[in-house]
């Protein structure tokens, strides 16, 4: 599912990365999110207006994606992991940060918000990711979870 993250992304460039240069890059990115309010969505629980519930998914990977919508603000990470806060005045300042983070990765336009419709996520599993960015909910530990891909 990740085989342009294993092989290495692209860099601004257009030249291959390699995987331990991905590496750092993403532990910046992740910290850089993390020190402006980002937290990590996918893989949670979600309620839509008028829809079937779901589960966010990961992102494709292998780029660094971003989009706005409705007053949020997603960024897809190269492993697939989706970021997400609220848009607000000190949204450009955590918008160039993260930027600066990615270093040689680029940033392409474009991935799905999660939220920005009207869904919804269980306040006790986001402040469960602020607390730990890594945590996985008891429902992604099902067989039927684990092949969906999660």
């Amino acid at each position: 599912m990740f085989s342009n993250y294993q092989q290495g992304a692209t860099s601004s460039h257009g030249g291959k990365m390699k995987k331990e240069q991905l590496e750092k890059i993403l532990v910046a990115l992740v910290a850089a999110l993390i020190a402006n309010g980002y937290i990590r969505v996918d893989g949670l629980w979600c309620k839509p207006v008028g829809g079937a519930e779901h589960i966010i998914a990961k992102a494709q990977g292998g780029e660094l994606r971003n989009q706005s919508n409705n007053g949020w603000e997603a960024f897809e990470l190269p492993d697939g992991s989706v970021w997400l806060r609220v848009e607000d005045v000190g949204t450009a300042h955590a918008h160039l940060s993260v930027r600066a983070a990615a270093g040689p990765l680029g940033l392409a336009g474009g991935c799905h918000v999660p939220l920005s419709n009207g869904e919804q996520v269980s306040a006790r599993d986001i402040f469960r990711r602020v607390v730990n960015p890594s945590w996985v909910p008891e429902y992604l530990m099902t067989e039927a979870a684990r092949a969906a891909g999660f």
